[in-house]
């Protein structure tokens, strides 16, 4: 089976440091600011109190790295009525912070060129 990932484990204590602390990493985000954005990504998720603490805690993170204010981002996000504009939103921004071997969320039909198509049965 051929993957991306490595093969060996990683022996680096600061990667294990990082993640084992992600949670629990202080910053400058207040107790009413976290409680205004999980209780939006509770109501958008249907009250699943797993999801919700997750998009608060990665969307937390993201402006705080970004030094982008989160509660003027909870607002452009609550103009989003439809749900499927307001998922593309989300990705998007998530995806802005990502490497471009791992973009998320966006599917993508795989077009066959000419040559190969007229050698396919169909």
């Amino acid at each position: 089976m051929y993957t991306n990932l490595p093969q060996e484990k990683t022996t680096s204590e600061t990667e294990y440091s990082y993640f084992d602390n992600y949670y629990k990493q202080q910053n400058g985000i207040g107790p009413s600011q976290y409680d205004a954005v999980y209780t939006f990504f509770l109501g958008r998720t249907n009250n699943n109190v797993q999801a919700a603490e997750s998009l608060s805690a990665a969307l937390l993170k993201l402006t705080y790295d970004n030094k982008v204010d989160p509660m003027g981002l909870l607002e452009d996000f609550k103009k989003y009525n439809n749900n499927e504009s307001f998922k593309i939103a989300l990705i998007g921004l998530f995806n802005s912070s990502r490497m471009n071997t791992s973009k998320i969320g966006f599917a993508s039909a795989p077009t066959t060129p000419p040559l190969v198509t007229r050698n396919l049965r169909k």
